[in-house]
């Protein structure tokens, strides 16, 4: 699944470092916080997010479709 986790990695670097990203993360940690989330709680959201961003993007891009075909015969065919 290399190529995939090189798209996760750049994903996630971009919603790590970018300002807007940031700053609806915070607002979102804050509604976690005051329903009780817990701290495993909440790294599934924000692991559900990327998955699902992830997702999005590769039903528009064709070279992210390709690569997570690619890598998924490869894992089956190990």
């Amino acid at each position: 699944m290399k190529r995939t986790q090189e798209t996760l990695k750049v994903m996630s670097k971009i919603l790590t470092e970018n300002d807007k990203v940031q700053e609806i993360m915070g607002m979102l940690a804050e509604k976690a916080e005051e329903n009780n989330l817990t701290a495993e709680g909440w790294e599934s959201v924000k692991t559900s997010i990327l998955s699902d961003c992830f997702f999005m993007i590769a039903q528009k891009d064709e070279k992210i479709r390709n690569d997570l075909a690619m890598d998924l015969y490869e894992a089956f065919n190990a």
